[in-house]
Order: structure tokens, then sequence, then C-alpha cells
């Protein structure tokens, strides 16, 4: 897997550097960045597999660059990183579909555990989802962002997907809304 950390910690970014070919050789440290915007311009460059990024940081933070990768496409999944375990930045991370949200300082045995879902997820991902379309995540904030249309294949690979924490709302007009089921 290919992996950019954003952190502005340079301890904490240095470490997580060390430490990723460790837990499995084949992970690839593609960049590294110490704010957001930065960030930002990394994953349009490198196309990381994952993301592994603070929420709070100078210029950009975390939370904000995610929504813009995704808005512009990007699939990579991503590892949120914080000091704070205030709700809202762990709300505001799962609405951007967000795989993981760990707490600073971070335990070896919970971010190793973190890598191995995230692995997993991607692994599932890419034998269940066609190519073009993406993966689930990537699918449903396009059909949100008005940048995909549900067409049947889109539907098709919705209904298989089998994932029916949410259900899209198509409503009169052509809207699309996207609701929690119970």
């Amino acid at each position: 897997m290919k992996f950019l950390i954003v952190e502005d910690e340079i301890r904490i970014r240095e470490g997580i550097r060390r430490l990723l070919p460790k837990l499995d050789p084949e992970n690839e440290i593609a960049g590294e960045a110490e704010n957001g915007e930065r960030g930002l311009a990394l994953i349009q460059k490198l196309r990381p597999d994952v993301i592994i990024t603070d929420v709070r940081m100078p210029v950009m933070d975390g939370l904000a660059m995610l929504e813009a990768a995704y808005r512009e496409g990007c699939a990579a999944k991503a590892i949120v990183l914080s000091a704070y375990s205030e709700f809202e930045y762990a709300r505001s991370a799962l609405r951007l579909g967000v795989t993981e949200y760990l707490l600073k300082p971070i335990n070896l045995a919970d971010f190793s555990c973190a890598i191995e879902r995230v692995k997993q997820e991607m692994e599932r991902d890419r034998k269940d989802r066609p190519e073009k379309i993406g993966g689930l995540d990537q699918v449903l904030r396009n059909i949100l962002n008005g940048d995909m249309e549900l067409e049947d294949e889109v539907l098709d690979y919705l209904t298989a997907a089998g994932d029916y924490r949410y259900i899209i709302e198509i409503k009169e007009g052509g809207d699309v809304g996207l609701a929690a089921a119970d």
C-alpha cells in the first residue's frame, strides 16, 4: 500500500514513517506533508492508497484537506489522528467516509489494527467494485455531490455492496439525499 503522511508534528510524522515498513515491508511511504495544503497537492500528484492525517494543522486542517481531495475524486482510504476526543471532529470525519479515527498518543496495537482494517477494506473494495466507478464511499460522495448519475451499473453495484447503513433517497426533480438506516 502506498501511504501519504500529513502531520505537523515532526516526531509523530517520523515515527509513522519508520513504523509503516516494519508493519509490512510492502508498505511504501509515497510522501509527507506538514499541513493540509501541502498534503492536498501531494494527494493530487502521488495518488496514495492511504492518507494518514492529523486533524488540526496550520494552513489547512486534515478534514478540510480530505474533503477537498474527495471532492476532486480521490479514492484513498483515510486514517485520522487527533489529540482531541471532541465528538464534532469524529462526526465530521465519519461524514467524509474516514476509515479510522485514532486518538493521540497513538497506541501501537491500535495503529497496527487500523492499518490492517484499511488493508482488508481495500482488498474487499478491489474485489467487489468495478474499476470505473470507484469504492462505495466514493460512489456515495459522487452521487451526493452531483458528480455521478444513478445509472443501472451504479445501482447494481450499490445493491451488490450490501451496505445498508445508508438509504439513498431520490426525490422528485432528481435531487439525491442520503439518510442513515435505522
